[in-house]
């Protein structure tokens, strides 16, 4: 049962939506699929529907997870939920994809086998600690330097038949191999 206040706060967050939005955020238990274009409240729709659920007593904050594609979104989403929930919205876990993905590895990083202090590359960072290793390793006796960008193509072939690995390295532009 919803209490009197949360019944009014619900009704004041339904006040602000069209007919459409109303039912997404009010649908029941299971999936929702909602198709909707540039600028049509689907951030609104979302925020709404977290907030719906909490004050309806259906979910609890930090049983909540809501993920984006940019850290801008993210955080766009992450202030409207405080701003409708207010107390208790700092639970919930809002984030991109990636940011969120980082969260789980990290708190389950000892059971999968792997250090919470990993560190997670981008092609730029790849690149230089390829180039680093080569340069320390002084790799390449042919006195041609084989560029990071070649070995971030061929890296993946450390496990193929020396056929296979003269196949990567000549598509990556190079003849050595990692």
């Amino acid at each position: 049962m919803v209490a009197e206040s949360s019944q009014a706060q619900i009704d004041a967050l339904l006040a602000r939506l069209n007919p459409p939005q109303q039912e997404a955020v009010t649908h029941g238990d299971g999936p929702l699929l909602i198709f909707a274009g540039a600028g049509s409240g689907k951030t609104r729709v979302l925020t709404a529907r977290i907030a719906y659920l909490i004050a309806s007593r259906r979910v609890w904050p930090d049983r909540l997870l809501a993920v984006t594609f940019t850290n801008k979104a993210a955080r766009e989403m992450r202030g409207r939920v405080e701003a409708l929930v207010g107390e208790g919205a700092e639970k919930m876990w809002v984030g991109t994809f990636h940011s969120t993905a980082v969260k789980i590895l990290r708190r389950e990083a000892q059971r999968i086998g792997i250090r919470s202090s990993f560190v997670i590359f981008d092609e730029d960072d790849t690149r230089a600690a390829l180039k680093r290793v080569l340069d320390e390793l002084r790799l390449d006796p042919s006195g041609r330097r084989t560029s990071p960008t070649a070995a971030t193509r061929t890296r993946s072939c450390a496990a193929c038949t020396s056929h296979t690995k003269r196949r990567c390295a000549a598509r990556a532009g190079s003849t050595s191999t990692i």
